[in-house]
């Protein structure tokens, strides 16, 4: 009787320990998979950055070779020329007329 005790005790003591060990691997997993999504994510964000960093410096460098070839003069007419390019695309002197329609209005 006295063994028939011990077997059940040791039977029901392995299944709780194999309970315990299942759960606390599962446990363990699912943390490290939390943390290797952290790490992609955030190799992804770094990657992603260093792109825009690099393309950046490229532009940079571009225009520090264009303003070394011609002189300083010529890249600040080619950025004025390009902001003025870009306010004829955005409508801007379309919105300086106007302002200049309502000067002569108010005048009147």
């Amino acid at each position: 009787m006295m063994e028939e005790s011990v077997s059940t005790f040791e039977t029901h003591l392995t299944s709780v320990m194999d309970s315990l060990i299942r759960a606390s691997v599962c446990e363990i997993s699912k943390l490290f998979q939390d943390m290797v999504n952290d790490y992609l994510m955030e190799l992804s964000l770094n990657r992603k950055e260093n792109e825009a960093l690099k393309q950046r410096l490229r532009l940079t460098d571009h225009k520090l070779r264009a303003e070394r070839k011609y002189g300083m003069g010529w890249a600040a007419q080619r950025r004025s020329a390009g902001l003025s390019a870009a306010e004829e695309r955005a409508g801007g002197r379309q919105k300086r007329k106007v302002a200049e329609a309502r000067k002569y209005c108010f005048r009147i």
